[in-house]
């Protein structure tokens, strides 16, 4: 296991256009950049999961501080160079009420790395996973598909034509 320490910066984000995007969650500990490459559907979970964590277990957090640090995520970052894919994700809680991100990767070869945040980072870095997720390609109300740029076809989805 690969212990980061406080990270000073967290967030989950993608790079690219809607229906090509790279997904990732990034992590600064002592300086040093990490980054992790991540499917959509767990940058969603992290999102609601981590907001859901933070209701369930009480956690005071300064609403003033988690939009200070959601206003740093507002501006793009380029994913760098990963260090691994994400296989599973947990988060944890701490005596001293900080959190604990443990990012496990799909290469059992690698070590699971953790770090520490505050909860004004989890809050803000879930809002803006949940933000990223939804500036993806419109859903098609038919059949619930993601639209394309250059045009959409689809079939109703009507349990009835199977």
């Amino acid at each position: 296991m690969i212990e980061l320490g406080p990270a000073e910066l967290f967030r989950a984000d993608a790079q690219g256009e809607p229906g090509a995007r790279t997904f990732f969650i990034h992590a600064t500990a002592n300086g040093e950049s990490f980054f992790f490459v991540s499917e959509k559907y767990q940058i969603a979970a992290l999102g609601e999961l981590s907001l859901q964590f933070l209701d369930d277990t009480n956690v005071a957090s300064d609403d003033e501080a988690v939009t200070r640090l959601a206003s740093r995520l507002d501006h793009g970052l380029p994913l760098g160079e990963p260090t691994f894919r994400v296989g599973g994700l947990r988060i944890g809680i701490e005596e001293s009420e900080m959190i604990t991100v443990a990012l496990e990767s799909v290469d059992p070869d690698d070590e699971e790395v953790t770090f520490v945040v505050a909860p004004e980072q989890l809050r803000a870095a879930a809002e803006h996973a949940l933000a990223v997720v939804g500036n993806g390609r419109p859903i098609c109300a038919i059949c619930e598909m993601p639209k394309e740029s250059t045009g959409h076809f689809c079939a109703p989805n009507d349990s009835r034509l199977n």
